[in-house]
Parts: structure tokens; C-alpha cells; sequence
């Protein structure tokens, strides 16, 4: 039998997270743009309340990934929370549909130095090319790359020291 207590997650300060909440039983929940424009207004919605800095994401048919810099850790469980919690309420209103959205909560992993920082924002980046969604990471409306290229800074980042470098060699590919 446990303890009694909580079993709380522990969260460092000052790092970015790549993030990546599952759909539940791999439904495939983004394959039409309402529901990819819903995902947006929430994520907006969530930057707002709970601020931190979103450098990357990414929507695919049955997730969602983001590179995200807290301004506390204690943060963001909370933006997660709200993110994923109020989407869940507005997507199965709109749907008429119950039950659980996401598959448990979502993965978070610390991007501990700027590596990590490339690699992750990389893979986020060429998701949707992997995934046979795009032919090119700039087509693809639903990524942070789209944004940052067309300078929409209500979701993601403007471009800085760590991710222009890491942007120009993703175009030159």
C-alpha cells in the first residue's frame, strides 16, 4: 500500500521542455483544419494565462508537440493543464462526443543544453515533412515553422540568437 501522499512531478527551473501529449487509442483528431484552428486558439489561450515561451510546435493527425520555456516551473503543469484540458471540453462540444481526449496526460522531457535545443527543435520542424503532411516544412500551416517564417509572434517566439541559426540551416535543406 503507498504512502498517502502524492506522487508530484518534479519540474526544473530555467530550462526549455519538448513536450508531446498523445491522443487517446491514436485517434487521428487533426486530420481537418477546424480542429488544428481550435488547437491554436486554445494554445494562445493558454500562453496568455500561464506565460511561457513557445519556440516550436508542432500538430500531427493523432499529437501534439511543443518546445516550450516556462517562466516558472511550477507553470507549466498548469499551461498543460489548461491547454490540454480546455481543448479536450471544446473539441468534444463541438463533436457532440464524450470521453477522454488525450492518452494520460502528456511526456516532458528538459532540454538540458543547446544540443538538445537544435535536435528537438529540428525534429519538430521536419515532423510534419516525415509524416507525408507536407512536401516542405514550409507548406505545412499547422507548425511553428509556418509562423515563424510568416512573422506570427502570438503563438511562437520571434526569431533570437539560439533558433535563427538553427532556422537558416533547416531552409537551406
Amino acid at each position: 500500500m503507498g504512502s498517502g501522499k502524492k506522487n508530484h512531478c518534479v519540474f526544473i527551473e530555467d530550462v526549455p521542455y519538448h513536450l508531446i501529449a498523445r491522443v487517446n487509442v491514436g485517434e487521428e483528431i487533426f486530420l481537418d483544419a477546424a480542429a488544428c484552428e481550435l488547437f491554436l486558439v486554445k494554445l494562445e489561450k493558454a500562453k496568455a494565462k500561464f506565460p511561457c515561451k513557445v519556440w516550436n510546435f508542432l500538430i500531427l493527425p493523432s499529437s501534439i508537440q511543443l518546445l516550450v520555456y516556462p517562466e516558472t516551473a511550477s507553470s507549466l503543469p498548469l499551461f498543460m493543464k489548461q491547454l490540454l484540458g480546455t481543448f479536450g471540453q471544446y473539441f468534444n462540444l463541438q463533436r457532440n462526443r464524450l470521453g477522454h481526449v488525450w492518452y494520460f496526460r502528456y511526456d516532458r522531457f528538459p532540454v538540458m543544453d543547446d544540443g538538445d535545443f537544435k535536435i528537438i527543435f529540428d525534429e519538430i520542424s521536419l515532423g510534419a515533412v516525415k509524416a507525408g503532411l507536407a512536401d516542405m516544412i514550409t507548406d505545412y500551416p499547422y507548425c511553428g515553422m509556418h509562423h515563424i517564417l510568416r512573422e506570427k509572434f502570438t503563438i511562437v517566439e520571434p526569431l533570437c540568437d539560439t533558433t535563427l541559426p538553427i532556422i537558416e540551416e533547416l531552409l537551406m535543406r
